[in-house]
């Protein structure tokens, strides 16, 4: 994966933030495709800023659930790593992730409570 992925990932979350724009729901689509296999490990930071604002969109808009489930589908697979270091480079990083998506637990709706119970 090329370095412009890490701008993707800013722009995402810059996007995201931005409350007038009605292209959120398509990109994040495109960047869970993009990710389909799973998530690298450098990436886990900024994915987990895009989970936490999905979910607090989730109240007011029910129709971002369903990508925060996808996404917490893909969770589920082994994180990507680029060089063997990656490992022991991001290891606080995966921690922190996995630690954050507990706190999606506090998503009122069923559907993110259990995949996230799944993880």
């Amino acid at each position: 994966v090329s370095p412009k992925s890490l701008l993707d990932l800013s722009k995402v979350i810059r996007l995201l933030e931005d409350p007038l724009t009605e292209r959120h729901l398509f990109v994040l689509k495109k960047l869970l495709k993009r990710n389909h296999s799973g998530f690298l490990l450098r990436e886990l930071t900024d994915i987990s800023q895009i989970l936490n604002i999905c979910a607090e969109k989730v109240s007011d808009q029910p129709k971002y659930a369903s990508v925060l489930c996808e996404a917490l589908e893909i969770c589920r697979f082994p994180f990507l790593k680029e060089r063997t270091s990656d490992e022991l480079i991001y290891a606080q990083d995966a921690t922190e992730f996995l630690s954050n998506m507990g706190c999606l637990m506090r998503v009122p709706h069923a559907e993110v409570q259990e995949h996230v119970a799944e993880l």
